[in-house]
């Protein structure tokens, strides 16, 4: 053996050694934690937060859809081949969660701490009834159980596609405590494009050709209506204008999905560039529809003085070129409602 051998050799039993020493160390640490946190109370949390979650994400998209909902059906003739037959309601199943959540299903319901409904759980949910729609006016509301869709009861989703897409009424059955509701819901013709919420601590919205994601955060950072509506109004004119989306029926909105982000819907749109022009046009066009829905714009460029609390380094420009600065933001909403008004 010569010296070479000897020391890598007293180098191996030195490493295993500490590797012993580390292994003893993390045995210790895991015990002290276990001994701070029993299992069953962490498994109690992580349930606690994820219906914190799902019921944030279907509180979020009833503010969407009673936002939304005007503006689609106001700026009808301005979505060209993105129109759909609409009955102003969206739903949610527990198949929209992850299987790891689907124990916080529950949560969706604005009632969800309500012990007596636990069994109408697994049934869909409506999620949200959009004031003046017409399945509001049927007498339809957020937290019904959904037994049956013309008159089946699988394949929920499918059956409200097929009838908005062949402009047939949908026939539904409903539970509201304890009490079963028959409804017969015409449509009316709206823009296609669905509105979700995103999980998100950034303010921000998107749009992908086919739907329009806006953030909590955005959500949370918002004072009113008014100024998500033109959150919607500026995406709502990326799909029309800049994707020339074709949109998708009301059926296709998942309320509660967290994992549902904007993607790529068609081969087209990986050369859908953006620009400081289509930016600039979508504010304007945006303000056009939210105005038209009847929204009150003169507040809403107080979202963009709002935001620069948050990064004042955004006033003047952004770190891109295709982005003007939050200043040039609210000063375009300010002057193109003075021309409107």
């Amino acid at each position: 053996m010569n010296k070479y051998t000897h020391i890598i050799i007293k180098n191996i039993k030195l490493n295993i050694v500490f590797c012993l020493l580390l292994i003893a160390l993390s045995s210790c640490s895991n015990k002290n934690h276990n001994n701070i946190v029993d299992i069953e109370s962490e498994l109690k949390e992580i349930l606690l937060q994820k219906k914190i979650v799902v019921s944030e994400m279907a509180n979020a998209s009833r503010i969407l859809h009673e936002v939304s909902w005007p503006i689609f059906l106001d700026n009808a003739d301005s979505c060209y081949k993105s129109n759909v037959f609409s009955y102003g309601f969206i739903i949610a199943l527990q198949s929209d969660l992850p299987k790891h959540a689907i124990n916080a299903f529950s949560a969706s319901d604005i009632n969800w701490n309500n012990k007596s409904q636990i069994k109408s759980n697994i049934l869909p949910k409506v999620i949200s009834v959009a004031k003046d729609s017409p399945a509001y006016n049927v007498g339809l509301k957020t937290g019904d159980s959904i037994i049956s869709i013309n008159k089946k009861t699988i394949n929920y989703r499918a059956e409200i596609y097929a009838s908005s897409m062949e402009r047939k009424k949908l026939y539904i059955q409903v539970e509201r405590e304890k009490t079963i509701h028959n409804y017969i819901i015409d449509g009316l013709d709206a823009c296609g494009f669905n509105v979700q919420p995103l999980a998100s601590g950034s303010p921000n919205a998107f749009s992908d050709g086919q739907k329009i994601f806006v953030t909590i955060a955005a959500i949370k950072l918002a004072k009113s209506n008014d100024e998500i509506a033109f959150l919607i109004g500026h995406e709502l004119a990326h799909n029309i204008f800049h994707f020339k989306g074709k949109g998708s029926p009301e059926s296709e909105t998942l309320p509660i999905s967290f994992q549902d982000k904007p993607k790529y819907r068609k081969a087209f749109d990986i050369f859908m560039w953006p620009s400081l022009d289509k930016e600039i046009e979508a504010d304007i066009k945006g303000i056009t529809f939210a105005h038209k829905a009847g929204y009150n714009l003169r507040n809403a460029a107080n979202y963009w003085r709002r935001l620069s609390i948050f990064n004042p380094s955004l006033i003047n420009d952004t770190p891109s070129l295709i982005y003007k600065g939050n200043a040039f933001r609210a000063s375009t909403i300010e002057s193109t409602i003075r021309k409107l008004e």
